[in-house]
């Protein structure tokens, strides 16, 4: 009896390790960008506020954009010109951030008014 108990605490050990993401390039990619995006990817009009890692896969980087003129021009496009201007905060093809990912990390640049989300874009590794 002992032995069926080791075995059902060892398999669920094993078990664990295999549903375990490793997250560490997104960490990465997160950190670099925390520590280089210090600048406003639109100017006067908007500024990263958040960057996250939601999983292995995906970094998520908040630009607020506060003027009401600009969130509501941006928000009365079509969702594929929505997406294109979010693009315009996501790094440089040339950029360190890409040696640092792989190709199966995504970073995801949303775009809000600190109330609601406006756009969202997937930066696009070269």
């Amino acid at each position: 009896m002992h032995w069926v108990a080791c075995m059902i605490v060892a398999v669920g050990f094993a078990l664990a390790g295999c549903g375990e993401e490793d997250r560490s390039k997104a960490e990465a990619g997160a950190a670099w960008l925390a520590e280089k995006t210090l600048f406003r990817p639109f100017g006067k009009i908007g500024e990263i506020t958040k960057i996250t890692v939601e999983s292995a896969k995906l970094i998520r980087m908040q630009v607020l954009i506060p003027d009401k003129r600009y969130s509501e021009a941006i928000d009365a496009q079509s969702l594929m010109l929505q997406s294109m201007i979010a693009k315009y905060a996501c790094p440089s093809k040339g950029s360190a951030l890409w040696t640092k990912l792989d190709k199966t990390v995504t970073l995801r640049v949303d775009l809000t008014t600190g109330e609601k989300p406006i756009a969202s874009g997937i930066c696009e590794a070269p």
